[in-house]
């Protein structure tokens, strides 16, 4: 069966969404409370980044859109923790990794409420 140039755009972006062979990422976005320990948070990033199989990259930071103007503010994310896995399989494996739970448990330990989490596949784009 010869595929026709609509045919293969489809065929190509399903296998594009597909978790098991695409990269995925994983964002947790967090209202923290207080300051947080510099050197615990990259003593745990560490960890994370050397002992979890299939992880591509970690990024941890402030929110840069924080401000005291802001009529939302009070209600804002302040931080978030991205992570991209080599694919679905890998990403189930850093949710439940010790190295993972510790690093969110410290986390937290200091928000002031539950982490708002959004995964997604990867769609990779030549701009």
């Amino acid at each position: 069966m010869e595929l026709s140039p609509s045919n293969a755009t489809e065929e190509a972006h399903h296998k594009s969404l597909n978790p098991q062979v695409n990269s995925v990422c994983h964002c947790a976005h967090l209202r923290l409370k207080g300051p947080l320990h510099v050197e615990k948070l990259r003593e745990l990033l560490k960890r994370v980044r050397t002992t979890v199989p299939g992880l591509i990259e970690l990024h941890f930071g402030e929110s840069m859109n924080v401000s005291a103007s802001s009529a939302d503010s009070a209600e804002s994310n302040t931080h978030a923790l991205f992570s991209r896995h080599q694919n679905g399989h890998y990403l189930k494996m850093y949710k439940t990794h010790p190295a993972h739970m510790d690093l969110m448990n410290y986390l937290m330990s200091r928000a002031e409420r539950p982490a708002t989490v959004v995964d997604f596949v990867n769609v990779a784009s030549s701009l």
